[in-house]
């Protein structure tokens, strides 16, 4: 019984580690490492922030964004990180001008050893429709 317990602790210790906290009968991440349904500004180009989260600590974490459209539009998201490894600052394009038809959606996601205290961000940089919406979530993996 005593195994069963020690077991129990230790994974509810890691899912708190990844974020995860249990709610009830849910599990629910840290509401600061999401973003959710946030609007485009519309108007092509643009610097719209999806989420913006500091890790505490450096590891590998699971970056993904869903968008969604209620009319036609094409869509680009991007990823800035500071890579753990080599301490500098890195780009990734999530979603490179992808054209969503109406009511249409997509998503992506990246792996990427961010590096402590830096902030993870992803943004909206074109979006022609202020109906188009994104929603982020980090997770740390390790």
């Amino acid at each position: 019984m005593r195994r069963i317990l020690l077991g129990i602790v230790a994974g509810i210790a890691f899912l708190a580690s990844l974020g995860v906290y249990w709610s009830g009968s849910n599990l629910l991440y840290d509401s600061a490492n999401v973003g959710q349904d946030v609007a485009s500004a519309g108007s092509g180009a643009q610097n719209t922030t999806i989420l913006s989260y500091t890790p505490p600590a450096s590891g590998l974490y699971i970056v993904s964004v869903s968008t969604s459209c209620t009319t036609t539009d094409t869509v680009t998201t991007v990823l800035t990180y500071t890579d753990a490894i080599n301490t500098t600052a890195q780009t990734v394009t999530l979603l490179a001008a992808v054209l969503l038809g109406a009511n249409a959606s997509t998503s992506a996601s990246y792996l990427c050893r961010a590096n402590t205290s830096t902030v993870i961000l992803v943004k909206f940089t074109i979006s022609a429709q202020t109906t188009t919406k994104a929603s982020a979530v980090v997770t740390r993996v390790a």
